[in-house]
């Protein structure tokens, strides 16, 4: 690592140079909760999918602004279903509507 961000204490623990924690005992981040997405927030993502597999920052903020969800929601799932495409080329890479719906709205 950077010798001068950290360094190795005497028992191997990696510690700041202020001596505060070593880095295993810092507080991770809270983790975001899993986004629910709707049939219609499904269904206009999946068409858009059909047509552009990698969408520019405007179109991704255009697909925010009609489904309600984050900009950084909508390019994470387009992320997700070009690696499906990827592992799964002989599947269909759009998944099913219910797949990945959690919630009734």
């Amino acid at each position: 690592m950077l010798p001068n961000l950290q360094h190795m204490s005497d028992n191997g623990n990696i510690m700041h140079l202020d001596g505060a924690l070593p880095i295993q005992y810092l507080p991770k981040p809270p983790k975001r909760p899993r986004t629910s997405f709707t049939s219609e927030q499904l269904q206009i993502m999946q068409t858009h999918f059909i047509q552009d597999k990698n969408p520019d920052a405007q179109t991704l903020q255009r697909l925010a602004d009609m489904t309600g969800l984050s900009r950084r929601v909508i390019q994470v799932w387009f992320q997700n279903c070009r690696a499906r495409q990827k592992r799964n080329p002989l599947h269909d890479s759009i998944p099913p509507l219910d797949r990945y719906q959690t919630s009734w709205i």
